[in-house]
């Protein structure tokens, strides 16, 4: 008989990398907990319009200066590759280089692009 695999009273014991039944018992009862908490969560206060208002605009706030971060460093690192291109006179990372630039360019005034195709957005 195999003894490597069963246990004392010669059933199957559960895979080691898989976990027995005490972690699925475990991961049944967080979900559990996490459901519950969104539903109480859901229903304990209302929602008001204007704070969901605030909210909203924060967020918007948020990511608008989120992407503005991101295409300032990429028009540094457009910068840096057009430089070094130069140097070591490579056309395909010179052309990079330039997409990097104007791709970082776009993505920097995406801010001032989304205030002028939706004016109703208020952000400053």
């Amino acid at each position: 008989m195999n003894t490597k695999n069963t246990d004392s009273s010669g059933a199957r014991a559960p895979h080691p990398r898989i976990g027995g039944h005490k972690a699925k018992r475990r991961i049944k009862m967080v979900f559990a907990f996490l459901i519950a908490a969104m539903i109480f969560l859901a229903f304990s206060a209302p929602a008001l319009a204007a704070e969901i208002d605030t909210a909203m605009t924060n967020l918007i706030t948020l990511f608008l200066n989120v992407a503005t971060g991101i295409g300032f460093l990429c028009l540094i690192w457009g910068i840096v590759q057009v430089g070094l291109s130069f140097s070591s006179h490579d056309p395909s990372q010179r052309s990079n280089g330039f997409l990097f630039v104007a791709g970082g360019l776009l993505v920097a005034l995406s801010p001032q692009i989304a205030k002028q195709l939706v004016p109703s957005l208020n952000v400053p």
